[in-house]
This record gives structure tokens, sequence and C-alpha cells, in this order.
């Protein structure tokens, strides 16, 4: 295998990589999305339920309609603790993903100059061949013309 061919399977390896963490970023910042929104739903609906508490409280209820409300509220407001807290992880891994995407992208365009600077070096030696032949060719034409022309030294 040529360094020309090693860099170019490393570049391709080092895409792949790319590409598969640019999907896991994609994945993480979907997941976010979506924890912001159940977030806000959750919001929604303990604004609505203290609403309506607030309303229980100036008219006539009765005192199981109090507790279960407010066993509902409670229940709410823990599950949107739990919500912030997978909220943060998931802002984390996103954070981390996004950081990977940006790793790889620097191993491509590490893999991609070197395997540049590998095809400069083998066209380089490429043309330094080709010159040898031609000054080779050259010399022996001119052995030629001097053995052809014996009296022209």
């Amino acid at each position: 295998m040529t360094r020309i061919e090693l860099w170019t399977f490393l570049l391709n390896r080092a895409e792949e990589l790319r590409e598969g963490c640019r999907r896991e970023w994609q994945q993480a910042r979907a997941a976010v999305q979506r924890l912001q929104e159940h977030g806000a739903r959750l919001e929604r609906l303990l604004q609505d339920y203290g609403q309506q508490h607030q309303a229980l409280q100036g008219g006539d209820h009765q005192v199981h309609q109090t507790a279960s409300l407010r066993h509902t509220v409670r229940q709410l407001i823990t599950l949107r603790q739990r919500a912030g807290l997978e909220l943060q992880a998931a802002q984390a891994h996103e954070e981390q993903c996004r950081l990977k995407v940006q790793r790889a992208e620097a191993e491509v365009a590490k893999a991609r100059s070197l395997q540049e600077q590998a095809q400069r070096e083998q066209n380089k030696l490429a043309a330094k061949a080709e010159q040898r032949r031609n000054d080779a060719l050259a010399v022996s034409r001119h052995w030629l013309r001097q053995v052809a022309e014996p009296g022209s030294s």
C-alpha cells in the first residue's frame, strides 16, 4: 500500500467517523428539543393546575378536591425537577457530541492535508524521475551524435 493509498484510506475512515459523530449530535439535539418541549408542557400544566387551585380557594369546594389537586401539583413539580435534570444531562451529552464533531472535523482536515502532501511528494518524485530519464536520453543522444560524427570532437 502506497502512502497515498494509506492516507486516502485514513481520510475515508475519518470522514466516516465524522458522519457518525454528526448523526449522534443530531440525535442529541433532537433529544434536547423533545425534553425542552416536555418541560414546557409541564410548566403549562402547573400553571393550569395552579389556576384551578386558586379558583377552588375562592369558591365552594370539598376537601378531597383540594387534596387531590395538591397531590397532582406535587407530582407535576417532581416531574418538572426530573425533566430538568434529564434536560441538563441531554444538554451535556449534546455538547460532548458537538466537541466530538469538531475533533472529527480536525482529523478529517489533517488526513486530507497529509494525503495532499503525500500526493505532492509523489508528483515531485515522478517529476524528478522523468527529468532523470530526459537527462539520460539527452546524454545518450549526445554520445550517439558523437559516435555518428567521428570527426566532430
